[in-house]
């Protein structure tokens, strides 16, 4: 039957992302996404229509995953613990899988120039999102009186810091040093 999936978007989504993850983008084909979900690279064109496309429905998937991750771990009264959650999270993240695969966001921030401006619109939403979200839990009352700067500075500092973690966390073996680095973080823009 012309035009009708024959794949379940829910089940390929998250290999997709997987590919682009392990790989970036330069070396994300869709012959090798095509391998991997086990779907023709015909019906994932069908589908998609191109690479680009086919990223920007994986990774939406995966920054809807992160926002409601970081919202949960943004939950609480004390500053500190709060943070040590969030980064907790950043870091989890990061380290999963074996071997580890990174940063998406990064990984793909380090490729800007390669992929189109739809997919370069995606991840800046996606990075100005959660600034917005970490500002808006910062902006807390009970958060706020504790921090050394105003909540949208600390965001911003916050999202810079998770890139540069992201680029140290390729050459480190030890995620708890980089959780070490990341408390002592916490106490510099905390008071």
């Amino acid at each position: 039957m012309s035009g009708v999936r024959q794949f379940d978007e829910q089940i390929i989504l998250p290999v997709v992302l997987d590919v682009f993850w392990r790989n970036g983008w330069q070396a994300s084909s869709l012959v090798e996404i095509a391998r991997a979900t086990g779907v023709q690279r015909g019906s994932l064109y069908n589908a998609y229509g191109s690479k680009d496309e086919l990223f920007l429905h994986a990774y939406a998937l995966y920054t809807r995953h992160f926002i409601q991750s970081v919202t949960e771990a943004m939950q609480g009264s004390d500053l500190q613990e709060v943070l040590h959650k969030f980064f907790k999270t950043a870091l989890s993240n990061m380290t999963m899988g074996t071997p580890s695969k990174g940063c998406l966001t990064t990984k793909m921030l380090i490729e800007i120039e390669l992929t189109s401006m739809p997919v370069q619109q995606s991840i800046k939403t996606f990075m100005q999102e959660l600034k917005e979200v970490l500002c808006l839990h910062l902006s807390r009352p009970e958060l706020a009186v504790s921090l050394a700067l105003k909540p949208s500075d600390a965001a911003d500092v916050i999202v810079t810091f998770v890139r540069g973690i992201a680029v140290m966390e390729r050459i480190s073996e030890e995620p708890e040093q980089l959780m070490s680095t990341c408390e002592t973080f916490i106490h510099v823009i905390t008071r």
